[in-house]
């Protein structure tokens, strides 16, 4: 998603900024549902509604308060420093994912939850 946003800040002709941003938004879809399965997955039964509904509903915050943050980097700076802003975020949540997530692979929910705890 980031590699995909980042050409296409960079893309200047019609047909490259079309299949780029296709690209984009199909891999953001497929991001934003691996992440809110992720969320139901790690924590344990008993919070598992309030606690996901919690994390989408600051993410549904985060996501209004964006363009207050990125339509004046936009006027200000370009569509490529737009996107070097978005993937930079990107690579803080791959980071946050991936060092301290807990595994969910082939696990049932309920060692997930023990495993999220420790």
């Amino acid at each position: 998603m980031a590699v995909f946003g980042l050409g296409l800040g960079y893309a200047r002709i019609p047909v490259t900024i079309m299949m780029l941003g296709f690209a984009y938004t199909v891999t953001s879809n497929i991001f934003s549902n691996a992440f809110h399965v992720l969320q139901g997955e790690v924590f344990p039964t008993a919070l598992r509604a309030r606690a996901a509904g919690a994390t989408y509903g600051l993410s549904r915050l985060s996501s209004a308060m964006m363009p207050f943050v990125l339509l004046p980097v936009l006027q200000h700076y370009g569509p490529d420093v737009m996107f070097a802003v978005i993937a930079l975020a990107m690579v803080v949540v791959i980071i946050d994912i991936g060092f301290l997530a807990p595994r969910t692979t082939g696990l049932p929910l309920d060692e997930i939850a023990v495993e999220a705890q420790t």
